[in-house]
């Protein structure tokens, strides 16, 4: 079965609409059972709009649609953990991790993926509340689903891979402008037929439109300042690799667009999960649950990387819209971001140490692997270092302050003083949260399973 949803905190019936007629157009190309998810965030004014767009749509469409909303998650998950027979403490404290009251860019995954269990899907389709289906010139959806079917689950010889070298793929085509034949009725070999190594656990895309990263603000006083903060990130790397890839990822990729379909290896971790397609790991894996920390949903990402197991980039990329409140760049937005992006950063750096010796391939995808990974790096923590990346971005924002004026000025000024106040109890929230990850990696598989058990313990509203 296929899964696509849409995790969201804010209003989306654009989205919502355009991800629901995904839904009904992969229908046609698999004959596995499809459904979509609309998993919202927290109740708010939007949600009856919601409601209603998707009952309408499922009716006109014939689709099976969830409204996956925070009332009815909460009660469905309180079933869940009471199945586990866990003491009130413990099942209060799970409760809180895959139901934060915060956002968290990691909970809309988590909680999609226990839904997926919950009605025996193997492939979770997610797209982001903030983007839309890209158009061709004849103003036709290129819809990501199309080019997902044809790596998700297969061995890499099965593929037809692009090879930006000019090289013949995997199956001895050579590159040309366009590989893929025209999209047809596609079917996904079941989990045991290849071994893990060989199998694509992930195929993604990226973003046309708003750059992934908001350095809208530090731009504004020169390109060094977004320069400086993401060398916090990659300790060691050149300027000029760092200037580079800054350039791609702001400026050549979300201008660019592929009006050909075709499918390649990503060798630079360049996709983006907020239009990706997983299958099988989130079984095993959930995303980390840490509230308002940038790239908490990448786990299942970074691991595919580390261990040097494929991830596939295909050419039908999504557009990526800001929203409201943040395009409109105000004071208190800016500092909330850079928070944001600075959990980010101790996080990686963090986990950086984790990493080290784990370039193998021959490793498995497991929970077990991946404690280890976190609790090696837990031990390896440098609270020092990490003091000194806060003072180095609070410095950045602060100077690249004095190069601004109007509200940008006021919101790198904001910044640098939230950062400041903040301090050392960033460093507490990300140990935090690793501490918090490392607990739920020991439920994740008990909950999935209780999941597949139950069911969906009432229908969502």
């Amino acid at each position: 079965m296929h899964l696509l949803y849409v995790p969201t905190h804010r209003p989306a019936l654009d989205s919502v609409a355009a991800y629901v007629r995904e839904t009904a157009f992969l229908s046609r190309l698999t004959r596995a059972p499809v459904a979509f998810a609309l998993v919202e965030a927290q109740d708010g004014p939007w949600v009856q709009a919601h409601a209603h767009l998707l009952y309408e749509l499922g009716q006109e469409l014939n689709l099976d649609t969830y409204h996956i909303t925070a009332e009815w998650f909460e009660g469905w998950l309180r079933v869940l953990l009471e199945e586990l027979e866990l003491p009130q403490a413990q099942a209060d404290y799970f409760m809180r991790l895959l139901h934060p009251p915060g956002l968290a860019y990691g909970a809309g995954p988590n909680k999609a993926a226990l839904l997926g269990a919950a009605l025996g899907a193997r492939v979770l389709h997610r797209r982001d509340s903030d983007t839309l289906p890209s158009r061709s010139a004849a103003d036709v959806e290129r819809y990501p689903v199309a080019l997902e079917l044809r790596a998700i689950t297969r061995r890499l010889d099965q593929i037809r891979l692009r090879r930006p070298n000019g090289d013949r793929d995997a199956r001895g085509a050579p590159p040309g402008r366009s590989s893929l034949p025209p999209v047809q009725l596609q079917d996904q070999p079941e989990p045991s037929a290849t071994p893990p190594e060989d199998v694509v656990h992930l195929v993604a895309t990226t973003y046309s439109g708003d750059p992934p990263v908001d350095h809208r603000a530090l731009l504004e006083a020169g390109i060094e300042f977004p320069l400086r903060i993401e060398a916090l990130s990659a300790p060691g790397q050149s300027a000029v690799e760092l200037a580079a890839e800054l350039q791609e990822s702001l400026v050549a990729e979300p201008a660019r667009n592929y009006p050909e379909d075709f499918l390649e290896l990503d060798e630079t971790g360049r996709v983006e999960m907020g239009a990706s397609c997983s299958a099988d790991l989130w079984r095993a894996i959930p995303e980390l649950p840490m509230v308002e920390t940038l790239g908490s949903d990448d786990v299942v990402k970074n691991l595919l990387n580390v261990l040097q197991h494929p991830v596939i980039f295909h050419a039908r990329k999504v557009l990526h819209r800001y929203d409201a409140e943040r395009a409109a760049a105000k004071p208190d937005n800016i500092a909330s971001y850079a928070l944001c992006k600075l959990r980010q950063i101790l996080l990686s750096r963090v986990l950086l140490s984790g990493a080290e010796g784990a370039q193998s391939s021959g490793l498995a995808l497991d929970s077990t692997l991946l404690r280890e990974l976190f609790a090696r790096a837990r031990a390896a923590v440098d609270p020092a270092q990490l003091r000194d990346v806060i003072a180095e971005f609070a410095r950045v924002h602060a100077t690249a302050a004095n190069r601004t004026t109007g509200r940008v000025r006021d919101g790198l000024v904001s910044a640098a003083q939230a950062v400041e106040r903040a301090g050392g109890q960033l460093i507490d929230q990300v140990l935090s949260g690793i501490d918090d990850y490392t607990q739920l990696l020991d439920v994740w598989p008990g909950l999935i399973d209780v999941a597949a058990r139950c069911g969906l313990t009432g229908e969502p509203a």
